[in-house]
């Protein structure tokens, strides 16, 4: 029985990830705001055609990044709490909030920089 909850919890859990990948990709799909554009080689210049392509991208992925950290953050807390209210123990409690708090602050870092890289206009004057 626990197996066949464990396949229907997988199935969920990837109909789910298929359903945002999907919802992602028709946000995403028309406008400026694609992290994933076509590259064009202008004057054969390929390491700037590239390297724009691959900034925006790398201000998406910090974004996403470090809100992933933050996620993974709460949830070990969240998870830590639930199991320490059952069994009584804390011997490790606070070496997993160091971590989980570790890697919340290091997601909120990379969002506050993804998000200032993003915002970011360049003037050329």
């Amino acid at each position: 029985m626990k197996k066949i909850v464990s396949m229907i919890q997988s199935a969920h859990c990837l109909l789910m990830g298929s359903l945002m990948l999907i919802l992602n990709g028709a946000t995403f799909a028309g406008g400026d705001s694609d992290p994933f554009p076509k590259i064009t080689v202008s004057n054969g210049d390929v390491v700037q055609a590239v390297g724009e392509k691959m900034e925006t991208s790398m201000k998406y992925a910090m974004i996403g990044g470090g809100v992933i950290m933050l996620l993974v953050g709460i949830g070990v807390i969240m998870h830590r709490l639930r199991e320490d209210s059952a069994n009584k123990e804390s011997g490790s409690f606070l070496t997993t909030l160091i971590i989980a708090g570790l890697s919340i602050t290091v997601g909120i870092i990379l969002i506050s920089i993804g998000w200032a890289a993003a915002s970011y206009q360049v003037s050329s004057g």
